[in-house]
């Protein structure tokens, strides 16, 4: 080996191992709050009725995933990129590595899977000091199901960071009596969880949070209230009842009055708590309850 050629590697080993020193620092900086700026403070839950034990969706992620047979994973070994693989977990719960062959890793989270691919490396003394990164690519493993007001009910596998929208997706969308709240069951330590979740703002720019699932969770999407419309509309019919929806918006939605329908003689009848009918004449800026029939009267004149 030429003098020139040792020279050169050392040059560049001292590139390295500067560039190294510089960035560990920073890095730990990083770890902690400037100074003069508190920590960032805990979620607080939303208020929520008392009879709905309800978890905020952002402390819904914090499951611990373990890999198992059908899982994908990619693994990498720093400075050593043609050792890059992506494989399958066997039936068996192992996965197929290069050089070392076969190594189990199920029921390990990736983290403790990468070591043991090191600790393989090192034993079989294939690398000297080997820094194994396993990311997990996709869970085939574990499923969550989707039933109610959905197009295509059923199981489905869940992949890294599956949030409520990308299920429902899968499911086909929510169907056209589907409510615009779904609920979240999870088993706890204490039974079965119940977790609302608000899908208009979910599919708001910019509103709701992105709600990650665990394997074994069931979405549910009831049936939206409904409200029923007859008389002089074109369309008379029960339709879902979308959030704060108002008289004129409930005719418009039956497809607006007929030539002889009048806007300022509609009547509702609705249903009081204590379960008797109460009927009244109707404004169009009213507000339209859960169970309401309204009856779109003729013109006088």
């Amino acid at each position: 080996m030429s003098v020139r050629w040792r020279n050169s590697r050392r040059f560049w080993a001292a590139c390295v191992l500067g560039a190294m020193t510089l960035w560990a620092p920073a890095q730990a900086q990083t770890t902690d709050s400037p100074k003069g700026f508190p920590m960032e403070s805990a979620v607080t839950a939303p208020r929520v009725p008392d009879a709905l034990p309800v978890t905020p969706p952002s402390l819904m992620n914090q499951a611990t995933v373990t890999l198992a047979a059908g899982d994908v994973v990619t693994m990498s070994v720093f400075g050593r990129p043609e050792l890059t693989t992506t494989v399958y977990v066997s039936d068996g719960g192992a996965i197929d590595v290069p050089l070392a062959g076969s190594i189990p890793v199920t029921g390990l989270s990736p983290a403790e899977a990468a070591e043991r691919v090191a600790t393989a490396y090192r034993e079989g003394e294939y690398l000297v000091d080997p820094q194994v990164n396993i990311v997990l690519a996709a869970i085939r493993s574990q499923q969550i199901s989707v039933v109610g007001e959905v197009a295509r009910p059923g199981r489905f596998p869940i992949d890294t960071r599956t949030s409520v929208l990308d299920a429902l997706a899968q499911a086909g969308g929510i169907g056209p009596l589907g409510s615009e709240k779904a609920f979240i069951l999870r088993r706890g330590k204490d039974g079965t969880d119940r977790f609302e979740v608000d899908l208009k703002d979910l599919l708001a720019a910019g509103s709701g949070q992105v709600v990650e699932l665990r394997a074994g969770d069931t979405i549910v999407v009831p049936k939206a209230p409904l409200f029923y419309i007859y008389g002089e509309v074109q369309r008379p019919n029960s339709y879902p009842l979308r959030s704060e929806m108002s008289v004129i918006e409930a005719v418009s939605v039956a497809g607006g009055l007929t030539p002889r329908g009048s806007a300022g003689r509609i009547e509702i009848k609705r249903k009081l708590k204590d379960g008797k009918f109460k009927r009244f004449d109707a404004d169009i800026d009213d507000s339209v309850e859960p169970e309401d029939v309204i009856n779109v009267r003729e013109r006088i004149f």
